[in-house]
């Protein structure tokens, strides 16, 4: 747990730096520069400033409801696919000298997915 003393002690420190500086400038006023290291420095201008503003219940239950009902359906998704791919890989023969991983006489280490999954996967989770 934080102290208030620690909370206080950051809320001072980010507020001497850039974001203090952006919270107190006016919109359309250029300023600085801001030291925040012996090479680097910061000019920042304001364009507007947005109104503080509290989510309400119902759009707050949108959001939750339509990520839930996503995380739903991509498991759901992963589960067919997962029994659907065992139950063919044990229904697929193939002919000697081209058996691979999804074939049911394959002897070797099966991998626990292949490059489609993977791939198909990273696209799911980046799209969510």
């Amino acid at each position: 747990m934080v102290s208030s003393d620690g909370v206080a002690w950051y809320a001072r420190a980010v507020l001497r730096g850039p974001v203090g500086v952006a919270f107190t400038a006016r919109p359309g006023v250029l300023v600085g520069p801001i030291a925040v290291s012996r090479s680097l420095y910061y000019l920042i201008e304001v364009d507007r400033i947005q109104p503080a503003m509290v989510e309400t219940l119902s759009d707050a239950r949108r959001v939750i409801d339509t990520q839930l009902r996503r995380e739903r359906q991509r498991r759901t998704l992963d589960s067919f696919v997962k029994a659907a791919t065992a139950e063919w890989i044990v229904r697929t023969r193939c002919e000697p000298g081209f058996v691979v991983a999804k074939c049911a006489q394959y002897t070797g280490r099966r991998a626990p997915s292949d490059a489609f999954d993977l791939a198909w996967r990273g696209s799911a989770t980046s799209a969510s």
